[in-house]
């Protein structure tokens, strides 16, 4: 049974650290289903909740809005205050930008060689000619086909259950949306390029 924590501190219980470490249904929406932010348990709780007092505001067409943490201006204070910490990014919050303090550097790597081994694609954000810099790196061929394979399971096992499609009749749907993004990737490009074309 899982604790309901009253303070940060009470996710360094073993049910919890299962729970965020797994991650279970919780953790995994929390993150990657809202604007939520993690951050280490040992933060000092009166420091974050002085800056992080987010107030919802009524907008022109009535809608109640409450900015996400990670759109807060206080956001590199905030960091500051905590050793790491895992932020939802892009659109769909369909990935995590992970930060740390310089002390714990090591931490990155440690994060990186479990990309690795999982074949998950990661990226690293470097300072060069006081600019900053985009490191996009791989997994190994062979853990990354092994991390495809699993997907590509999980894709056909939802085809079936979910819809029945189980044999031939799924490969031209998918050659269908693979001809479909192509063509999306295309008019993207195109637009961008007529963007910056003079008139």
């Amino acid at each position: 049974m899982k604790t309901m924590c009253s303070t940060f501190r009470q996710w360094e219980l073993p049910a919890n650290q299962a729970e965020l470490l797994a991650p279970g249904r919780f953790a995994a929406e929390a993150l990657f289903g809202t604007k939520a932010i993690l951050l280490d348990s040992a933060i000092d709780e009166a420091a974050v909740f002085a800056l992080a007092d987010v107030r919802g505001q009524r907008r022109d067409n009535g809608g109640f809005y409450v900015d996400g943490l990670h759109d807060l201006p206080v956001l590199p204070k905030l960091l500051e205050l905590t050793r790491w910490s895992l932020l939802p990014v892009a659109p769909d919050r369909g990935h995590g930008l992970f930060v740390t303090a310089p002390a714990y550097a090591s931490w990155v790597d440690t994060l990186r060689e479990w990309c690795e081994r999982r074949g998950r694609s990661h990226c690293r954000v470097t300072m060069e000619d006081g600019k900053l810099a985009l490191e996009d790196s791989s997994a190994p061929d062979a853990a990354r086909e092994r991390a495809a394979a699993s997907e590509i399971d999980l894709f056909l096992g939802k085809m079936y259950r979910y819809f029945r499609l189980a044999d031939e009749s799924l490969l031209p749907r998918v050659q269908q949306r693979l001809e479909a993004a192509r063509r999306m990737r295309q008019e993207v490009e195109q637009a961008k390029a007529d963007k910056h074309e003079p008139t």
